[in-house]
């Protein structure tokens, strides 16, 4: 019900203002407390939208998926930890040097990991993207490409994303 509410709204309002309305909601509280909780609810399912590139969409935490599932149940310094373990030498590059291995990351998972399309939706030459990818490696290690550990790679950097637009 949270959910259908939360895109009826969004499309409503998308068509009123002619602008994309992005709506976070949570399930019915009874009671002061439940509706704080609530509402702590439906503003993290807002963050994971506008993270996710998900502007004008609707939704409650149940139709997130496995990011409803992580801003649930884990407490913001548990995420925050995560994301450092996982990713947190490519953020030290990027804040230290000016990098782009972040964006790199994001674009290049944006693109199915598509070195030539990464390049292209980056707007460098391939090459450079070699060279930003075996920064990543080193930083990384070479894991990072293989197995479990890609996802956790890929879900740090979107935790990371909701984190920083919180």
């Amino acid at each position: 019900a949270a959910y259908e509410a939360a895109r009826t709204l969004a499309d409503h309002l998308s068509r009123v203002v002619d602008n994309q309305v992005t709506v976070g909601a949570a399930t019915a509280a009874p009671g002061l407390d439940a509706i704080v909780e609530a509402h702590h609810d439906a503003v993290r399912c807002l963050d994971v939208l506008l993270a996710l590139d998900r502007d004008g969409e609707g939704a409650s935490p149940g139709e997130l998926g496995v990011y409803g599932l992580l801003f649930h149940q884990a407490g913001r310094e548990e995420l925050h930890r995560f994301v450092r373990r996982t990713i947190g030498p490519v953020l030290d590059y990027d804040t230290q040097r000016g990098g782009e291995l972040t964006r790199t990351l994001l674009a290049f998972f944006a693109c199915d990991t598509g070195l030539g399309r990464t390049a292209a939706e980056l707007y460098i030459h391939v090459n450079t993207l070699y060279q930003r990818i075996d920064r990543i490696t080193s930083l990384l290690g070479p894991q990072w490409r293989h197995g479990d550990q890609v996802l956790q790679v890929h879900l740090a950097l979107k935790v990371h994303l909701v984190l920083s637009a919180a």
